[in-house]
């Protein structure tokens, strides 16, 4: 059902996205996950990882969600044997968003996870037992997606437009900056919340005239489709936030640091070479997922591969993280009211583990 609000209305919703980050936290551990698909088995010079053991680990991996197409070098790592070299059983395992992932990790259900550094900062407050050890997705990928035939060429363009929208979802908490950002009064815009299940069709049926989305999600499956559209994307107009990374346990961290150095050193060597042959690595994960759609998986890893640095990480190796990038989505997210208090960013992630990042 669609729920017509004023941009200033999103202050409620805020409230309900962090009770939801409260409900996931450790203190309250969640039960048995879903049982989703599993799967087992500027880039520079790819990286060397170190000596492995003989007897190989059991590791798993949650995703953020169903497979992406950004998901795709931790499958190349599978299939090329970097987990295998590095004496990992890597088992990868789909996910039901980046807050149950968060939980999963930290209540040590889940070795590892694929998750949006937002949802760290957010629910810093609550107690969170894991660390950010790699991230891929630097530049934030929000954006406002539309088609190309609705008469929009920039932000001037979005006065009297209606937006849909998905509550509590990063992209949504930050429109209201990001039409600060741009001289777009709030109020001159119409916010339509719909369920995320719901909103791509909804937007395909142009029930609104834009959608709140992810320049290597929703973007690439409507491509997929043969849709024509354009975005705004929120980091051209200054509101970047880090975003998607992999996490471990502190306390898995601090009894297995060798294991989660051999993890980021192949991890490292799949994302450089994806991202020098993604036509190899967007395969494999068409043939791990023979249902998605590969058109789509492409689409969705090229807008990634973008995203993998910013200014304060350009020239650094694949996966190392600034601190200046985390205390800038630190204060986008204060100044949005996701948080009402900054987090300690030194305690969310650490570089200790990506080759060549010291």
């Amino acid at each position: 059902m669609n729920d017509r609000v004023p941009l200033g209305g999103l202050s409620r919703l805020v409230i309900v996205w962090l009770a939801w980050v409260a409900a996931c936290a450790p203190a309250a551990a969640p039960g048995p996950a879903a049982a989703p698909a599993a799967v087992t088995g500027k880039p520079g010079p790819e990286s060397v990882a170190p000596p492995a053991p003989q007897q190989k680990t059991d590791v798993s991996l949650r995703l953020a969600w169903f497979a992406r197409g950004y998901d795709a070098p931790y499958y190349l790592a599978l299939t090329r044997g970097f987990y295998d070299e590095a004496g990992l059983n890597v088992e990868i395992r789909e996910g039901q968003g980046s807050v149950r992932t968060l939980a999963l990790v930290d209540s040590g259900q889940d070795t590892l996870g694929t998750l949006d550094a937002a949802v760290m900062l957010a629910g810093a407050d609550k107690g969170i037992q894991s660390q950010m050890v790699f991230m891929f997705n630097q530049r934030s990928p929000n954006a406002l997606v539309f088609f190309t035939d609705a008469g929009i060429n920039g932000p001037q363009d979005l006065r009297g437009k209606s937006i849909g929208t998905t509550p509590g979802a990063n992209v949504t908490l930050l429109l209201p900056l990001y039409l600060d950002q741009v001289g777009m009064p709030r109020d001159a815009v119409t916010v339509t919340n719909v369920d995320a299940a719901g909103k791509v069709a909804a937007f395909r049926s142009r029930k609104f005239d834009l959608m709140t989305g992810l320049t290597n999600d929703q973007v690439g499956e409507l491509e997929a489709e043969g849709e024509q559209i354009k975005s705004l994307v929120f980091a051209d107009s200054g509101v970047n936030t880090v975003s998607m990374g992999t996490v471990a346990r502190n306390e898995f961290i601090e009894r297995n640091p060798d294991l989660v150095r051999r993890f980021v050193a192949a991890t490292q060597r799949a994302w450089d070479a994806a991202a020098r042959n993604p036509d190899e690595a967007v395969a494999v994960l068409a043939d791990a997922f023979p249902n998605y759609k590969a058109a789509a998986f492409k689409s969705q890893f090229m807008a990634s591969i973008p995203l993998l640095h910013t200014r304060n990480t350009e020239g650094k190796p694949t996966g190392w993280m600034a601190k200046d990038d985390w205390e800038e989505t630190n204060n986008l997210l204060l100044n949005s009211g996701v948080i009402s208090q900054l987090a300690r960013v030194e305690d969310l992630y650490t570089n200790q583990f990506i080759p060549g990042g010291q």
